[in-house]
This record gives structure tokens, sequence and C-alpha cells, in this order.
């Protein structure tokens, strides 16, 4: 009896072999998900493109040795992968038009997880993630990235995820290449323990951000188009490249009020509130490699530290600006060329067409006049030659 009801188990039940769950696999219904997951540890690759499924459940699948690959699926709205802990190599859901839903809750390892153009997730379980390389999230319809478990990254993009106002990366503490940009303008973003940026670094549309424990820039680091009024990163005593500081329309103060040495440029541009860079905005800077490029409605610069500038300093202002005072105190420290004007927003009398003022130096300059010099003796030198 017992031998019997075995017997029409074994014949319920598909086999699965060794070699089906080495090979990679393409999914095209529930059926085929289950057969994957009958081996729980997974060694090729899954991949789920361009079919007519609706949902995925791969229950009791716990490891997959290759990819995860969710693409260009036009009827799937939702994908269960609640028991999965470990990916081997990347996790890609791009291209899947109706995806409601992406449940991987017990996920703990994979070397990347990229979701890209899926416009209309909302749920996305992600939180136990610890061990990952890089994490992309953009264009979805995701509302938050709470309680992140991750703590060193070496890709971070989430962008362009219109309805997106929570972001938070507790555990973060080194990134390389990180941007933020183009999601909800009320995004809040939060990286407390975050102290190294490795790559270039971009701050985007935000109202909010914290990382005021970074130490170590070592690429661009970029302040743009954000909606907060004060920002300050005063830990860090250098950065390995160029420090932007740009469209931000409510910015009203910021600080660098430890960085000693720029490897590249400083851009402060066109910060609409922004009327003055205080003392203490780079109150130790000694020296920037690049040109330095400032530019809005500024009434006062300071830079009470800086001593060399190996580039050209160009400054523009919007309002009054006293170009003789920042000129005595700045001009010749630069290799390139020093500029400074300013203009006043009111309209100019017929006895003077602009009320600002305008101041141009450097080497550029001083190797006309030089020119000029040495043109005028040599004329004089034919001329005594041929009247003598």
């Amino acid at each position: 009896m017992i031998k019997g009801i075995l017997s029409l188990f074994l014949l319920a039940t598909p086999f699965i072999s060794a070699a089906f769950c080495d090979s990679d696999v393409i999914v095209t219904t529930q059926e085929d998900a289950g057969r994957v997951s009958q081996c729980k540890k997974f060694g090729g690759s899954i991949f789920v493109q361009n079919k007519d499924v609706n949902n995925l459940d791969f229950e009791n699948l716990v490891e997959v040795g290759g990819s995860i690959v969710i693409s260009e699926n036009k009827k799937l709205g939702k994908i269960k992968l609640d028991d999965l802990k470990e990916v081997g190599d990347s996790i890609f859901f791009v291209n899947n038009t109706v995806l409601l839903g992406i449940s991987m809750q017990k996920l703990n390892k994979a070397k990347q997880i990229v979701l890209e153009n899926n416009p209309n997730l909302v749920t996305l379980y992600t939180e136990n993630i610890s061990s990952i390389t890089s994490f992309k999230v953009i264009q979805t319809a995701i509302h938050s990235l709470t309680k992140q478990n991750i703590k060193n990254l070496d890709n971070l993009e989430i962008s362009s995820n219109p309805l997106l106002a929570t972001i938070d990366f507790p555990k973060l503490n080194t990134c390389g290449e990180l941007i933020l940009a183009n999601n909800n303008p009320s995004a809040v973003a939060n990286f407390p323990e975050l102290s190294t940026l490795k790559g270039s670094t971009t701050f985007r549309d935000l109202l909010s951000v914290n990382i005021q424990n970074i130490t170590s820039i070592q690429d661009t680091f970029n302040i743009i188009n954000n909606f907060f009024e004060d920002i300050r990163i005063d830990n860090i005593s250098e950065s390995g490249k160029d420090i932007t500081v740009s469209g931000n329309k409510r910015l009203k103060y910021f600080s660098f009020s430890n960085l000693e040495n720029v490897y590249g440029g400083i851009q402060i541009r066109n910060n609409s509130v922004l009327n003055s860079i205080e003392d203490s905005s780079f109150k130790k800077l000694k020296y920037v490699k690049g040109a330095m490029e400032i530019s809005g409605g500024l009434s006062s610069i300071a830079f009470p530290s800086l001593n060399k500038v190996d580039g050209s300093i160009n400054i523009v202002s919007t309002t009054k600006l006293d170009c003789n005072k920042i000129q005595d105190k700045l001009s010749g420290i630069q290799s390139g060329k020093f500029s400074c004007a300013s203009n006043s927003a009111k309209e100019p009398t017929s006895s003077d067409s602009s009320d600002g003022n305008e101041i141009t130096s450097g080497k550029s300059n001083s190797a006309s006049k030089l020119l000029s010099s040495s043109l005028g003796l040599l004329f004089a030198f034919i001329i005594s030659f041929l009247f003598y």
C-alpha cells in the first residue's frame, strides 16, 4: 500500500535533474518557476524576458549561482522571491511596464541590483541586503527606500523616481559613485554614517540631505538644484576633484569650514538667495588646483586663508560687489586670469551706463603689456636707424 502511494507521488512530481539545476533556464510559466524552485540552490541564471506571464512565485528558491534577469515583460504584475537569500551575480528588473511589486525579503547578498524603467513599481522589499556592490533604482513609482542595511557600495544611483520621498541608508559608510537626482521635490536623504566618497557624487533635487559625517571626498562633488536652505560639510580637509554648488534656489548658507586643499576647481553658481560667501564657508581653504568660477547675487565673498590657485579666478555678481576689495585679497595668487565684475539691478542713468565695476588682471594681461612695450621699442629702433 505504502509503495503504491509512493509510486503515485513520484509519477505526480516532475523529476528535476542535477544538470537542470546547474544550467541557465528561460521561465515562461508558473510551472517553470516551480521546477526551478525545487532546486532550492539553482546554479545557473534565470531569465524571464518578453513573456505573457502575469505573476511568478519562486517559493523555496534559496540561492541562485548566476543572475536573475526579468525584462521586457508587458504583463508581469508581481514577482515573489521570498525565500531567496543569495545571488552569485546580478539581479535585473528592466522595462517591465506593469510590474507592481517585487518581494525579496530575505535577500542578503548579490553583486548588483538594477531596477530600471519599471514605471508602476510601488513595492520593493530589500531591507535585509547587506552585501552588494551596486544598487540602482531608476524610473519607478516607489515612495520610499527605508532602513537599507548596506554598509559599502561601489555604485549607488537613485534617480527619476517621481514619487520617492524617503531615501534612508542608515549604515552606509563608504560609497563609490553616488547619484541622487530627479526624485520627488520633497525627497529627504539620510546617510548618517557615510564617511567616504570614492567616486563622483551628485545630490540633486532634494529637500534635505544628511551627510554631516563625511570625512573624505575623493572625486567630483556636486550639490545642484536642491531645495534646502543650509548645508555644512565641515569634516573634510581635502577634495580630490571639483566642488560644485549650483542652482540651489533656497540655499542661504553653506560651509566646508575645515577644507584646506581642493585638487580640482570650485564652482559656486546661481544660487538664487545666496548673497554671500562667508568667512566660515571656506575658512581654512589654502589651495585650489583648478579654476574658481563664482557667480550670482553675491554682495560679499571671502576666502580668508586662500593663497594659491593654479587656474583662473572668475567672479560675476548681479548685485553690488566691491571688486577692488576682492582684487586686493585674491589677485596675484592665481596662475591664470583674474576677473571680477558686478552690476546692481537698478537702471543705468544717462551719465553712467552701468553702476557696476569690472576688473581684469593676470598673466594674460601682463603678457599683452609686455608685447606692446617690446613692439614700441622695436618700432623706435627702426625709425632711428632709417633716419640716422
